[in-house]
Formats: C-alpha cells, structure tokens, sequence
C-alpha cells in the first residue's frame, strides 16, 4: 500500500491490535497523497517520487494510475481555494 503500513501486535492471550502508520482515507494512506503534494510543491513529478524512494530503499510509493487521481484531487481542491479567494478579495473591494 505504498508508503503506508501498519503493525501487528499479536498475542496469544489477546485479540491482535493494529497499528497504522497514518491515516486510511479512502482505500489509500495519506502519506501516499502527502508525497504527491509536498513532492509537486518541490517541482517534482511522479518519477522523482520513484528515485526518491528507490534512493531510500523505501517500498514503491504509488502507480501512475493513483498518482493522477491526487493530481486531479489537488486541481480540484486549488480551484475551490482560488474562486473563494477571489470572491473574498472582489466582496472586500465592492465594500471599499
């Protein structure tokens, strides 16, 4: 599951106990939705994100496939900021 994990404790006189590393939101980690974030805030793509993580001998973070659907999260999410920004700052200058 990419960057994510979670342990297991087990023990015989218990239930076993998970332990996730971060958040599970919609069948994903939020780490992996992290990297792509802070990873393109840097200028870096989904290929930078794969030596990044082969350069740290960490797991392989995500596929092409979930790469694009946070991009298009975080296009949706920009624009949703931006038209509320925008008519914040036009109702402020109405006001003037």
């Amino acid at each position: 599951r990419g960057l994510g994990f979670k342990i297991v404790i087990v023990c015989p006189n218990c239930p076993a106990v998970e332990i996730p590393s971060c958040k599970y939101i919609r069948n994903a980690y939020e780490i992996n939705r992290r990297i792509v974030l802070a990873m393109r805030l840097l200028g870096v793509g989904l290929n930078g994100i794969l030596k990044f993580c082969a350069f740290m001998e960490l797991p392989r973070p995500i596929f092409q496939s979930f790469y694009d659907r946070v991009i298009e999260m975080i296009l949706i999410a920009s624009a949703t900021v931006r038209e509320v920004s925008m008519k914040k700052a036009a109702d402020e200058e109405i006001r003037k």
